[in-house]
């Protein structure tokens, strides 16, 4: 609102005008493809602009929204959607999107000096926005995927904002630690009760709030790392007792998952942060491991739940494994030269799975591939700040680990984008949109304290 009433009445108008023509093509638009719902979609988004200038600079607000209240509702999805449209997701990206639009024309800038590996997702959304007019493409299926996309973008900015204004990165960890011990605590009761389990590949499974053992295995698995972070900073007994709890949950839930590709990031993961951790956290982890194991195996035998023979049954089976193969296969042979540079467009991977593996799931379960079949090379620069930070945190840690004064929060932007790189090749990571936020939130922090040099309260003390 400060930024609007210093710009110069000319300057006012101008923006006023631009505003009202985007706002009456978009109204048209919406119509035309969606009838009288397009209309009202519209017309409420021309509110959300109305009243922008009372929520511009409420970072808090909107880091709340994203964090908290979409991936609850997100939930609910399937049940409240309207075609391709969910009204709360709407709600909140009406909210957003003209906030974002004014913080990217002000301070695009800045955020890029800053945060360069912002850069790369600003590429892919112009990749995204010029397949829509690629013929054959569905309008709306490009539109959804352009708006998660830009909301990355935006969490990533204000996330910026918001610890630059020296807020405590505590906070935004506590919301999201909320939706996942949520998820966690959902899995036990799942495993314990037998209600809201899922069977894949003869194996009952438990899948939490997000709906698939895999999501849940890559939730836990994105945030372990910063639970442990946060348990090994608490400055008071009560954080450590709720910080320590909360990993110990989340590990019993991944177990509980049964996700191959969850356990073999897990047990990397822990490899990598003991084997570079100062010698208090060493001692700190293994006792983390030794009582999660102890609560594990208690439970295991109190409830039958037989779960060492179920998981030694699962590392057996391997027929996921060789389906990954068959679609992956199936995917490569459709590749030549042109669509090796341009992709096949989006949702091409779900159009031609369908016709050619009928009866099947229509997914790559491979982020890599599926970037590279639906928009080409040029596709992939969407997952490069994934091995540009990981590259950048193991020189630190291994070339100067002198320099720095935390080499804990190395670990932590390391192990967050160790997950995200093997991930995405063994699932289909990128397209939990709840999650992708997390991570891009979490990278985001992480990199000011480690490249920005950004101070927080919770600064490790080796």
């Amino acid at each position: 609102m400060e930024y609007l009433l210093e710009l110069e009445e000319k300057q006012r108008y101008r923006i006023l005008g631009v505003g009202v023509i985007i706002a009456t093509l978009f109204i048209m638009l919406s119509s035309m493809f969606l009838g009288m719902y397009g209309f009202i979609l519209s017309t409420g988004l021309i509110f959300f602009i109305l009243i922008t200038p009372l929520l511009y600079g409420r970072y808090k607000l909107f880091l709340f929204l994203w964090l908290i209240v979409q991936p609850f509702l997100s939930i609910f999805e399937g049940k409240i959607s309207h075609g391709d449209i969910n009204p709360f997701t709407f709600f909140i990206t009406g909210l957003s999107f003209p906030f974002a639009l004014i913080l990217f024309c002000k301070e695009i800038g800045i955020i890029i000096k800053k945060i360069p590996f912002i850069a790369y997702l600003i590429i892919f959304e112009i990749i995204l926005s010029l397949n829509a007019i690629r013929p054959g493409t569905s309008l709306i299926t490009n539109l959804q995927l352009i708006r998660f996309h830009f909301i990355e973008i935006f969490l990533i900015s204000i996330t910026y904002f918001y610890l630059k204004n020296n807020n405590s990165c505590e906070t935004l960890f506590n919301w999201m630690n909320i939706f996942v011990i949520t998820n966690s605590v959902v899995a036990v009761f799942q495993r314990l009760t037998g209600i809201g389990v899922v069977y894949i590949d003869g194996f009952s499974r438990v899948q939490g709030l997000v709906g698939h053992p895999n999501a849940l295995g890559f939730l836990i698995n994105t945030f372990l790392p910063v639970t442990f972070y946060m348990y090994c900073n608490a400055d008071t007994k009560r954080k450590k007792i709720i910080w320590g709890i909360s990993l110990v949950i989340s590990i019993f839930a991944l177990i509980l998952s049964l996700s191959k590709t969850s356990y073999l990031i897990f047990g990397l993961l822990t490899f990598l942060i003991y084997l570079k951790s100062p010698h208090k956290l060493k001692i700190k982890s293994l006792l983390i491991a030794f009582v999660s194991i102890f609560i594990f195996l208690i439970i295991d035998a109190s409830f039958n739940l037989n779960m060492i023979q179920t998981i030694t049954m699962r590392f057996n089976d391997n027929s996921s494994l060789e389906w990954r193969y068959t679609v992956w296969n199936y995917l490569l042979a459709n590749m030549n030269f042109h669509s090796y540079l341009f992709g096949h467009g989006t949702n091409s991977v779900t159009q031609y799975l369908s016709s050619v593996n009928p009866g099947n799931p229509a997914t790559s379960h491979n982020g890599y591939l599926q970037l590279l079949y639906e928009y080409g090379i040029t596709g992939l620069v969407y997952v490069i700040p994934f091995f540009y930070l990981f590259i950048k945190s193991v020189q630190n840690i291994l070339f100067k680990k002198n320099i720095l004064n935390n080499k804990l929060d190395n670990l932590i932007i390391l192990g967050i984008t160790f997950i995200l790189i093997v991930e995405t090749y063994m699932d289909q990571s990128l397209v939990n949109r709840s999650i992708m936020y997390f991570a891009w939130v979490l990278m985001t922090v992480f990199y000011m304290k480690v490249f920005l040099k950004e101070k927080t309260q919770y600064d490790n003390k080796e």
